[in-house]
């Protein structure tokens, strides 16, 4: 009984690492599939949990080209944060 019991923690162990390993591209590949207007577009400037810079790293954008299109669209203000 013993080990059956070590068996299926070993089992659980190969299972997470193989599953850990074939996550760890997941973040780069959606973001260099998209162009970068369609990342920016996926930004949620109102109403998000996320910070913009959580996000903005997230979609492997630039803060600072984040910021400067969030200005754009705003008619020249930095946007702001939700109150």
């Amino acid at each position: 009984m013993k080990n059956d019991y070590e068996k299926t923690i070993n089992d659980l162990y190969t299972e997470i690492e193989n599953s850990s390993v074939s996550c760890r591209g997941s973040k780069k590949n959606l973001a260099s599939e998209l162009p970068r207007d369609e990342c920016i577009a996926l930004l949620d400037w109102d109403g998000s949990e996320l910070p913009i810079t959580v996000q903005a790293d997230l979609l492997s954008l630039n803060r600072s080209s984040v910021l400067q299109a969030g200005s754009s669209l705003s008619g020249g203000n930095s946007p702001q944060a939700p109150d």
